[in-house]
């Protein structure tokens, strides 16, 4: 960014910034003191008297036909025709590492439950309708406001309705319950050569993404010796090992079927992940093999956000309206290094691989929209000051340790071999190589441990693929983490809207020391009442 560059218009905060921004070296931004009330801003600091909402769920009846249900908080001045019988708000809880300091996750949002009062108009009208699936909108605004100036404050799917004498209960799903599905839904045909014998039939296909060395390739037809990597195009095979030791290659051929084969000698398809062998392996069926993965448009992607943008298009149906490509771009430019993960077929659910591949602490939330947001702990700048006009209450929890030390495991061998698996013709490199599963990064501060008696090491095995990689995340999550830090639990009036796990906020109150000034602390969940306008908060810092 240009030193004193003019950025017009941009969201800051609860209101509207049209000052210049610039980029102080120490790390923070600085921006002029010019500012406009936004719609958020005015609809956060009116009282809950002043707001109301209305919902838009999008059933279908037994035909299939839209069956678009409006109903409203109160007689609004809008132009859809709404019926005035929604009696409860959506409550939206989202949170990341838990609510406490943990590892790596995916959080998906609590939307809690939508209640309607039942009309006698509505009949078997309602009750008829297919509601289990469709989307679910609730927009949030003031009671004066004309329809087009309200704000989606959330999108969900329906999970189900339930009905009783004075009205029916809607809950809530959110976009996240498809990931519980397994990654991997290609299997083994069992009809022999590529879609391998019938002992495969229904065996799911491996998969492979990024950088990985030392694979273990799925064996899928014994008598021409061909393996499989992934279940689909890839960048390259870089080397093929029998028992360590390397196998020449004689390239790429458009069907390893029809390949002559040469001992000692090895073909790819590269389209299709596959490996044809020259001639059984001689080190008791021991082959493996580095690779580069999944090239789905002939484009390679290694990066954390990229793979994990990647299995969300290829795996879940994402598309451009379930991402927020504004936190995969930031988080690309946070954590370029190199990953990679292989599996052989096993029944992994996208939600647990896109967990390794955000460790050690990447996050992965889903906003109120609907949308796909990552990130990386750390202070992400300054979004709004939670004071004594916006805190009812605020307590100090006990439940951080401080860490002396950051062990980050990376450069993973997918394969770990013993000295009876390895031929004698195995380079020392391979054989030290494929004897540990991971190498390791270590950041230490002495100083740190010498001090706190309490202090701990932090370890977590990861999938960088780069030393300098691993070795700049150890040095900044320890710098992040040696830190005498606390936990903090509040509940704020007039920020609904305004903060999400995820950024920083300073946290200003008189009552402790250690917050009189302003305090930097990193939000880890929010749970929102839309009724009183009130909103519990956890933070870490």
């Amino acid at each position: 960014m240009m030193f004193g560059a003019p950025i017009g218009t941009v969201p800051f905060g609860v209101a509207e910034y049209t000052g210049v921004e610039y980029w102080d070296p120490p790390g923070e931004y600085t921006r002029t003191p010019e500012y406009v009330l936004s719609d958020l801003s005015l609809l956060m600091a009116a009282p809950p008297e002043n707001r109301r909402w209305f919902i838009k769920a999008y059933a279908v009846d037994a035909a299939g036909d839209p069956q678009t249900q409006n109903w409203s908080q109160g007689d609004l001045a809008l132009d859809d025709p709404f019926k005035d019988r929604a009696q409860r708000a959506i409550d939206f809880e989202s949170s990341i590492f838990g609510a406490r300091l943990v590892v790596s996750g995916i959080s998906r949002p609590d939307f809690g439950i939508v209640r309607i009062e039942r009309d006698v108009q509505d009949g078997t009208e309602i009750t008829d309708l297919k509601w289990p699936g469709r989307p679910l909108e609730v927009y949030a605004g003031l009671k004066d406001w004309v329809q087009s100036r309200y704000l989606l404050s959330q999108s969900s799917t329906i999970k189900d309705v339930r009905w009783d004498e004075s009205g029916f209960d809607i809950r809530l799903l959110d976009a996240g319950v498809t990931l519980k599905d397994p990654l991997q839904s290609v299997v083994y045909l069992g009809t022999g050569g590529v879609e391998g014998s019938e002992n495969l039939t229904d065996v799911r296909k491996p998969f492979c993404f990024g950088q990985c060395d030392n694979i273990t390739p799925r064996l899928v037809d014994v008598a021409l010796d061909i393996y499989q990597v992934h279940d689909r195009s890839i960048e390259a095979i870089r080397a093929v090992y029998d028992g360590g030791v390397e196998i020449t290659s004689d390239g790429e051929v458009g069907d390893v079927t029809a390949w002559t084969p040469v001992p000692g000698h090895y073909v790819t398809d590269i389209s299709e992940g596959l490996i044809r062998l020259g001639a059984p392996p001689v080190s008791r069926g021991r082959v493996t093999a580095d690779v580069d993965g999944d090239n789905e448009g002939s484009v390679f992607v290694t990066s954390t956000s990229d793979i994990v943008d990647r299995i969300l298009r290829q795996r879940a149906g994402y598309t451009d309206t379930d991402i927020s490509q504004g936190s995969f771009q930031a988080m690309n430019i946070a954590l370029p290094g190199a990953k990679g993960i292989y599996s052989s077929g096993a029944n992994e659910s996208i939600e647990s691989i896109i967990n390794q591949i955000m460790l050690p602490v990447g996050f992965f939330r889903y906003d109120r929209e609907g949308k796909v947001e990552v990130g990386n702990l750390g202070r992400q700048g300054t979004t709004i000051n939670l004071n004594d006009t916006k805190l009812l209450s605020l307590r100090s929890v006990d439940g951080y340790q401080i860490i002396h030390s950051v062990e980050l495991g990376y450069h993973r061998s997918w394969t770990v071999m013993g000295d009876d698996e390895i031929l004698g013709a195995a380079t020392d490199e391979f054989r030290e190589f494929a004897s540990q599963e991971y190498r390791t990064s270590l950041s230490e501060d002495p100083a740190v441990d010498a001090a706190n008696a309490d202090s701990t090491l932090l370890a977590v095995q990861t999938l960088f693929y780069n030393k300098a990689d691993a070795d700049n995340e150890s040095a900044r999550m320890l710098t992040l983490m040696k830190e005498d830090l606390r936990f903090w639990e509040m509940t704020s009036i007039n920020v609904q809207l305004a903060i999400k796990p995820g950024k920083t906020v300073f946290v200003t109150d008189a009552k402790y020391a250690r917050t009189a000034m302003g305090l930097p602390c990193i939000v880890l969940r929010t749970r929102e009442n839309s009724e009183t306008n009130e909103t519990e908060v956890t933070v870490w810092g």
